[in-house]
């Protein structure tokens, strides 16, 4: 009686032993499950970050402008043009005006510190905004030919 009493303990603890094996590779593979699923949540997290920043760009570069660089949108009622703005009349006081708001000479714009805008003056061909410009466009060349009326 005494052996079956041990055999049968010999047994349980066996099957103890298989089933805490089982209970241990079954955690592995839900830790590696795990693991997978979370790099996965990482990587749509990552993408979903993108998307986001791309979105705010987007958003930020089609939101309505003022025709003048001096105006805000609001303020800007007459749709007048950075050349027209009748505070600053001429090229030397826009001139101005735009160093103080921090503006690009070339395009008239902030730029956060990025040097490289490539914008040129379509009248002088020079390193600056067109309503920046002083020099007088070029006059229109004599003709001999007569003109019938």
């Amino acid at each position: 009686m005494v052996d079956d009493f041990e055999a049968e303990l010999a047994n349980l603890e066996m099957e103890q032993h298989v089933t805490m094996q089982e209970l241990l590779k079954h955690t592995q593979i839900l830790h590696q499950s795990m693991a997978t699923l979370s790099a996965n949540q990482q990587r749509q997290e990552n993408k979903i970050f993108e998307i986001q920043q791309a979105l705010n760009i987007l958003l930020e570069r089609s939101k309505p402008v003022s025709n003048c660089a001096f105006c805000e949108m609001g303020t800007n009622d007459d749709k007048h043009h950075t050349n027209q703005y009748k505070i600053f009349p001429d090229p030397i006081s826009r001139a101005i005006q735009a160093t103080k708001m921090g503006l690009c000479e070339k395009c008239l714009k902030t730029h956060n510190g990025d040097s490289q805008c490539l914008t040129i003056c379509i009248k002088c061909k020079g390193p600056h905004n067109i309503a920046l410009c002083n020099k007088k466009p070029p006059g229109i060349p004599f003709s001999n030919k007569r003109h019938r009326y």
